[in-house]
């Protein structure tokens, strides 16, 4: 990424695309057959306006909560008596609903 960092280029990009009537440009992704058949049945159904449209707002989320986590892993590198433990992370996961993935507390 930027010699800023990745976190500095994706908080650049999330605030470009908010801020500005940013470009597009194609690019080519594979998907897993399933996850491409229900997309297509969404766009078809009007659900979404376009396979553009959806894959644009599932990667801005996507970004966003990515950017939450560099975030965070700076914070906690620099004061890590902030850092919830594990139990903490898992009690509020589980009061929220949430699926964690992985023995770091990565929501899934």
């Amino acid at each position: 990424m930027s010699p800023a960092g990745p976190a500095e280029a994706l908080a650049e990009a999330l605030r470009r695309l908010a801020e500005e009537q940013t470009r597009t440009r194609p690019v080519s992704v594979s998907l897993p057959s399933p996850l491409a058949d229900a997309l297509q049945a969404l766009t078809d159904a009007g659900v979404v306006a376009s396979t553009s449209a959806a894959v644009t707002e599932a990667l801005t989320h996507w970004a966003y909560n990515r950017l939450l986590r560099l975030t965070l892993d700076e914070l906690y590198a620099d004061e890590p008596h902030l850092q919830p433990s594990p139990e903490a992370v898992r009690a509020a996961a589980d009061h929220l609903g949430v699926r964690l993935s992985g023995t770091a507390g990565e929501v899934a």
